[in-house]
């Protein structure tokens, strides 16, 4: 009796791993990646006035904190945006 009832549970569980590898079904899309925008006051003329750099949006909302702390404690002049990224045009 409990060996037809390991052989069994054995079985589902083959078969829903199986069942779910073939057919995944629908998965959240991966999240799009927020693009950071740095500005600040260049004390150079030779000097950018802005960058970009690729990251998460939770990347950049706990740069935007911290640069938020450092700005109440007197630091440099740096802001800084998160925002989606430019879709391209369509081909």
């Amino acid at each position: 009796m409990l060996g037809r009832i390991v052989g069994s549970v054995f079985i589902v569980s083959v078969v829903a791993l199986v069942v779910s590898q073939t057919f995944p079904g629908r998965r959240a899309a991966p999240p799009a990646p927020a693009i950071a925008t740095m500005e600040w006051k260049a004390s150079a003329r030779a000097a950018p006035l802005s960058v970009e750099q690729p990251t998460d949006l939770a990347t950049c909302r706990e740069m935007q904190r911290q640069m938020a702390q450092q700005r109440e404690t007197g630091g440099a002049r740096i802001s800084l945006a998160c925002r989606p990224p430019v879709a391209g045009p369509a081909l």
